[in-house]
């Protein structure tokens, strides 16, 4: 018997053929000469053989023929190896927290200190009336960190219970102050472009720019698509740099933006607590106020405090 085999791919198969699948359907069957090739050239599908196939295995390419749907081979499984650090023995090691990899956890109820810069001395989480007020009114305390940080959970409680009610309402946010640069025209480290409405946003320029600002005191925002920004900043010091390409995740600007984390929750609950358990983190730059705000419309004395859990670089400091 032969040992190469034709076939018209319109009229044998249907006009359904696909080359690897039937290839492995050989492969695969009880055929005893091993496959050469399978290939095709124009309508002609033409199969070859190692051998002059025996008569009961051409029996058996034509039942194959037949049976031949056309559908594609499910793609093979791949290796993935995970780009983690690994131990000795060459196993990654896998963090299960959603911290940033060599972030330590800070459980704290206030900000750092800013002068002498301690961790946990500055502002603490809470808000108090003390029942003078013109109700309803609204407090905010702001804290902030001397390094970025990434928030995890929190937690809010207040009391007494007689003095809040579901009319009452806290939020969490992000206070992003403005940039204010120094008019240096012609020698200055960014350039000012206008945005519209006297908004302004700031690109980098190599000393003959239109204005001077300190990177060191720069309060970056995140650019509304990741990529297209003119700064970059570095997640674990915070420092900023230039991106005269574009490529960059942060903007400069001369206005505040206020994103929100938590926004006018209820107090109405009798236990008098919130709680928050989430499983990512929200990074937090040391330029950035964290801002609890509470609206309180029940007269009467109250106090509201609380912690948040974050994540921050390792630092024996305290």
């Amino acid at each position: 018997m032969a040992t190469s085999f034709q076939y018209s791919i319109a009229t044998d198969f249907s006009g359904l053929f696909n080359s690897n699948t039937l290839a492995d359907a050989i492969r695969k069957s009880a055929i005893t000469i091993a496959l050469d090739a399978v290939g095709t050239s124009g309508d002609i599908c033409t199969i070859t053989f190692k051998a002059d196939l025996p008569t009961p295995d051409v029996t058996l390419l034509t039942d194959l023929v037949a049976a031949h749907t056309g559908t594609a081979l499910a793609d093979a499984p791949q290796l993935v190896r995970l780009d983690a650090p690994m131990d000795p023995g060459n196993k990654p090691i896998v963090s299960i927290s959603p911290a940033t990899i060599g972030l330590k956890t800070w459980l704290t109820g206030a900000g750092d200190g800013v002068i002498p810069a301690l961790r946990g001395l500055g502002n603490q989480i809470r808000v108090e009336f003390d029942g003078t007020e013109s109700f309803p009114d609204t407090k905010y305390t702001d804290f902030t960190f001397d390094q970025p940080v990434e928030v995890h959970d929190g937690q809010l409680v207040w009391g007494p219970e007689a003095a809040w009610g579901s009319q009452d309402r806290f939020s969490l946010s992000v206070v992003i102050p403005a940039n204010a640069p120094t008019s240096t025209p012609g020698t200055g480290n960014l350039n000012e472009v206008p945005l519209g409405g006297g908004a302004m946003t700031y690109v980098p320029a190599a000393g003959d720019g239109s204005h001077t600002l300190s990177l060191d005191s720069a309060v970056p925002v995140p650019a509304s698509t990741l990529g297209t920004g003119y700064w970059n900043v570095d997640q674990v010091t915070g420092v900023i740099t230039p991106n005269a390409a574009g490529t960059g995740d942060y903007m400069l600007y001369n206005f505040e933006v206020n994103p929100q984390f938590i926004t006018n929750i209820g107090m109405g609950h009798r236990m008098g607590v919130f709680d928050v358990d989430v499983y990512r983190c929200d990074w937090v730059h040391q330029s950035w106020n964290m801002r609890l705000s509470v609206t309180k419309t029940t007269t009467g004395a109250g106090d509201c405090s609380g912690w948040i859990l974050i994540f921050r670089p390792s630092n024996l400091r305290q």
